[in-house]
Protein backbone atom coordinates (compact mmCIF):
# COMPACT_ATOMS: atom_id res chain seq x y z
CA UNK A 1 0.00 0.00 0.00
CA UNK A 2 3.18 2.53 0.81
CA UNK A 3 3.68 2.16 -3.07
CA UNK A 4 0.49 3.87 -4.00
CA UNK A 5 1.84 7.43 -2.20
CA UNK A 6 4.18 7.21 -5.45
CA UNK A 7 0.72 7.22 -8.13
CA UNK A 8 -0.14 10.62 -9.21
CA UNK A 9 -3.61 10.73 -10.90
CA UNK A 10 -4.94 14.40 -11.72
CA UNK A 11 -7.45 15.78 -14.16
CA UNK A 12 -5.83 17.33 -16.97
CA UNK A 13 -4.46 20.60 -15.42
CA UNK A 14 -3.69 22.32 -18.78
CA UNK A 15 -7.10 22.23 -20.49
CA UNK A 16 -5.91 20.42 -23.40
CA UNK A 17 -9.33 18.66 -24.20
CA UNK A 18 -8.82 15.48 -26.22
CA UNK A 19 -11.83 13.28 -28.15
CA UNK A 20 -12.44 10.25 -25.94
CA UNK A 21 -12.01 6.97 -27.57
CA UNK A 22 -9.58 8.35 -30.39
CA UNK A 23 -6.16 6.90 -30.33
CA UNK A 24 -4.99 9.74 -31.85
CA UNK A 25 -6.39 12.54 -30.47
CA UNK A 26 -5.33 10.89 -27.34
CA UNK A 27 -1.55 10.45 -28.36
CA UNK A 28 -1.95 14.38 -29.66
CA UNK A 29 -3.04 15.14 -26.07
CA UNK A 30 0.32 13.43 -24.59
CA UNK A 31 2.49 15.52 -26.89
CA UNK A 32 0.63 18.61 -25.88
CA UNK A 33 0.69 17.39 -22.60
CA UNK A 34 4.45 16.81 -22.42
CA UNK A 35 5.28 20.10 -23.60
CA UNK A 36 2.93 22.40 -21.45
CA UNK A 37 4.79 20.07 -18.61
CA UNK A 38 7.99 20.71 -19.69
CA UNK A 39 8.85 16.98 -19.39
CA UNK A 40 11.07 15.08 -21.93
CA UNK A 41 11.40 13.82 -24.50
CA UNK A 42 8.46 15.26 -26.72
CA UNK A 43 9.07 14.10 -29.78
CA UNK A 44 8.38 10.31 -30.52
CA UNK A 45 5.99 9.89 -28.42
CA UNK A 46 3.87 7.52 -30.92
CA UNK A 47 6.66 4.98 -31.58
CA UNK A 48 7.05 5.09 -27.37
CA UNK A 49 3.92 4.73 -26.39
CA UNK A 50 2.29 1.49 -25.00
CA UNK A 51 -1.16 1.23 -26.05
CA UNK A 52 -3.75 0.19 -23.27
CA UNK A 53 -7.33 -0.42 -23.00
CA UNK A 54 -9.60 1.21 -20.84
CA UNK A 55 -12.93 -1.42 -19.80
CA UNK A 56 -11.43 -5.01 -20.40
CA UNK A 57 -14.14 -5.54 -23.15
CA UNK A 58 -14.52 -2.17 -24.55
CA UNK A 59 -11.53 -1.14 -25.24
CA UNK A 60 -11.46 2.72 -24.96
CA UNK A 61 -8.03 3.22 -26.28
CA UNK A 62 -5.74 4.67 -23.95
CA UNK A 63 -1.95 5.50 -23.65
CA UNK A 64 1.16 4.69 -21.39
CA UNK A 65 4.12 6.71 -22.20
CA UNK A 66 7.82 7.06 -20.50
CA UNK A 67 9.35 10.33 -20.27
CA UNK A 68 12.77 11.29 -18.58
CA UNK A 69 11.01 12.35 -15.22
CA UNK A 70 8.63 8.92 -14.98
CA UNK A 71 5.65 7.50 -16.75
CA UNK A 72 2.56 8.08 -17.06
CA UNK A 73 -0.91 7.13 -18.71
CA UNK A 74 -3.25 9.06 -20.62
CA UNK A 75 -6.72 7.91 -19.98
CA UNK A 76 -10.23 9.54 -21.49
CA UNK A 77 -13.38 7.12 -22.53
CA UNK A 78 -14.92 4.80 -20.68
CA UNK A 79 -15.18 4.75 -16.50
CA UNK A 80 -12.55 8.24 -17.68
CA UNK A 81 -15.56 10.26 -17.78
CA UNK A 82 -12.79 13.21 -17.80
CA UNK A 83 -9.24 13.23 -19.29
CA UNK A 84 -7.04 12.20 -16.65
CA UNK A 85 -3.62 11.43 -16.11
CA UNK A 86 -1.93 9.15 -13.64
CA UNK A 87 1.06 9.03 -13.44
CA UNK A 88 4.98 7.82 -11.39
CA UNK A 89 7.00 10.76 -11.52
CA UNK A 90 10.01 8.73 -10.45
CA UNK A 91 12.82 7.96 -13.35
CA UNK A 92 12.58 3.63 -13.73
CA UNK A 93 16.04 3.35 -12.19
CA UNK A 94 15.42 4.89 -8.78
CA UNK A 95 16.18 2.28 -6.31
CA UNK A 96 12.89 3.05 -4.14
CA UNK A 97 11.01 1.24 -7.17
CA UNK A 98 12.84 -1.99 -7.04
CA UNK A 99 10.77 -3.79 -4.85
CA UNK A 100 7.95 -3.19 -6.95
CA UNK A 101 9.44 -4.15 -10.32
CA UNK A 102 10.35 -0.24 -10.68
CA UNK A 103 8.20 2.33 -11.78
CA UNK A 104 6.57 0.89 -15.00
CA UNK A 105 5.29 -2.07 -12.71
CA UNK A 106 4.12 -0.18 -10.35
CA UNK A 107 1.64 1.96 -12.60
CA UNK A 108 1.05 -0.82 -14.65
CA UNK A 109 -0.54 -2.76 -11.26
CA UNK A 110 -2.30 0.34 -10.33
CA UNK A 111 -4.09 0.68 -13.62
CA UNK A 112 -5.09 -3.10 -13.24
CA UNK A 113 -7.11 -1.70 -10.63
CA UNK A 114 -8.58 0.71 -12.49
CA UNK A 115 -9.91 -1.24 -15.11
CA UNK A 116 -7.20 -0.29 -17.65
CA UNK A 117 -5.15 -3.22 -19.40
CA UNK A 118 -2.34 -3.63 -22.28
CA UNK A 119 -3.87 -3.73 -25.56
CA UNK A 120 -4.51 -7.34 -26.92
CA UNK A 121 -1.78 -7.93 -30.01
CA UNK A 122 -2.92 -7.85 -33.42
CA UNK A 123 -4.66 -10.66 -34.53
CA UNK A 124 -5.65 -11.40 -30.99
CA UNK A 125 -9.77 -10.84 -29.86
CA UNK A 126 -10.76 -7.23 -29.75
CA UNK A 127 -9.94 -5.91 -26.06
CA UNK A 128 -7.37 -6.24 -23.09
CA UNK A 129 -5.27 -8.70 -21.70
CA UNK A 130 -5.65 -8.00 -18.13
CA UNK A 131 -4.67 -10.66 -15.51
CA UNK A 132 -7.53 -12.70 -14.02
CA UNK A 133 -8.01 -12.04 -10.36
Amino acid sequence: MEALNFVTRELDPYGLEPEANRRDSILEWAEDYCEAANLSPCAGIEERAEYLCIERWDCHPAVMVRFDQGIAAFLYGGVFPNPEVIAVWHPESDPAFAPYGGAHKLLEGFLYFVEVCPMAPAGEYKGATCPDY
